[in-house]
């Protein structure tokens, strides 16, 4: 059935909390690291600090996706909008409404391969355009799964789980010299989220090593051994420094050490897979021509493809089957955005053999289970994937209306 309907709402709703541990407009800054000798140990100290930096305003915002047949059906997806939501909007409006008027839903591949292939002299390795697509997908994979009465993970060749393990993340890393205070805090939070019922959780890093092995022996001090601790370093460190962490974290029995290199260093991701103690995790490379080239230079890596970052369930389960082939496993990031992208996950995850865990916000979201008529089940650390048909949820529309921008109301991010 041909696509006659197409819409692009922006979404937004205040952070429960400050994003990376600051308010207002938000520049992520890693903090310090370790130094006593400022010439002591020049790798600890790159890439430098304000490399690592990044802007989010004080609102969540996201960008809705819905696409009508003329038979009557909706498909919903998402596209990322973190920051820029008003820019993300007017690229769907001005290079996709015209392009998907008209054609037909169930040519998901075709469509999605002809707007990457359009784009393609703009670059589409990560940004705006990559994230526009990937609400496209997911809609007409609803659409799909709707009109065939399946949930999606079936259309994608069958169910190997109907659980989906998965982990806490959104713990913070401690600053370096944080104080006892701060300590306490964050072994607070790890408490609490043994309290909530997960079995493994996530913590921040990127402060330097001290800092960083400080910050897993505190979480793991509450955790105690039988709980799953994986670390994310953010892209904070070179080659040698992301080695000497891994080796010291390996006394704290860590699952994995996820982006401990910009997402830029190809090479650097090779040597250190190959070499880190640790398993090495990446969230930060979601193209399957670059995904292809890490496996083909012998990368070890577990591969993070997010649905809102990548392409959307096409790109991601495509990823998903290329880390197979190479005998690694794929485990879905998430991050900012609504309930929708976690719907989507469960279902790649479902359909992948080679599915490993999956990362899920250890507290309420203000556009999470909310914003559904049928919330997500979680249960022991599990997700359950949803069986309806498509991705296996219902928006209420009460809820919508609180974070549904108005048509004529200006979205800024502020300054």
């Amino acid at each position: 059935m041909r696509i006659v309907g197409i819409d692009a709402a922006i979404l937004r709703a205040p952070r429960p909390r400050p994003y990376w541990g600051t308010s207002g407009v938000v520049v992520q800054k890693r903090p310090g690291y370790e130094r006593t000798d400022p010439f002591a140990d020049l790798s600890a100290v790159y890439p430098p600090r304000w490399r690592n930096e990044a802007s989010y305003p004080r609102d969540l915002t996201t960008l809705l996706v819905r696409l009508t047949t003329e038979d009557g059906i909706t498909g919903i997806g998402e596209s990322k909008a973190p920051v820029g939501p008003r820019g993300v909007r007017m690229l769907f409006d001005e290079l996709y409404r015209d392009l998907l008027l008209g054609q037909s839903s169930e040519d998901v591949h075709p469509i999605m391969e002809r707007i990457l292939g359009l784009m393609r002299i703009r670059g589409h390795v990560q940004g705006f355009h990559q994230e526009i697509a990937s609400g496209i997908d997911i809609a007409l994979w609803d659409i799909k799964g709707k009109r065939a009465r399946q949930p999606v993970a079936n259309l994608l060749g069958g169910q190997f789980c109907r659980q989906i393990r998965v982990y806490a993340s959104g713990l913070p890393g401690l600053s370096s010299g944080a104080p006892s205070t701060e300590v306490e805090a964050l072994q607070q939070q790890a408490s609490e989220v043994l309290e909530k019922g997960y079995r493994a959780v996530k913590v921040a890093l990127g402060a330097g090593i001290e800092a960083d092995v400080r910050s897993v022996a505190a979480v793991r001090d509450v955790i105690g051994p039988d709980v799953t601790l994986l670390t994310d370093a953010v892209g904070s460190y070179d080659v040698d420094t992301s080695l000497r962490l891994a080796n010291r974290l390996t006394a704290y029995n860590v699952a994995w050490l996820e982006a401990p290199l910009p997402f830029d260093d190809l090479e650097g991701y090779v040597d250190v897979s190959k070499r880190s103690p640790i398993p090495i995790a990446c969230d930060v490379v979601w193209v399957p021509s670059l995904v292809r080239q890490l496996l083909q230079r012998g990368a070890r890596i577990i591969f993070q493809p997010e649905v809102l970052k990548a392409g959307g369930i096409s790109v991601c389960k495509h990823i998903a089957d290329l880390a197979d082939t190479f005998g690694l496993p794929f485990a879905p990031h998430v991050s900012q955005g609504s309930v929708i992208q976690f719907a989507a996950s469960l279902q790649v995850a479902a359909a992948s053999p080679n599915f490993l865990i999956c990362e899920f916000p250890w507290r309420e979201e203000a556009m999470g289970n909310v914003l559904l008529k049928n919330p997500l089940q979680f249960d022991q650390s599990c997700l359950a994937v949803p069986q309806e048909p498509g991705l296996g949820i219902e928006l209420d529309p009460e809820a919508l209306d609180k974070v549904l921008v108005p048509e004529a109301e200006t979205v800024r991010d502020p300054r």
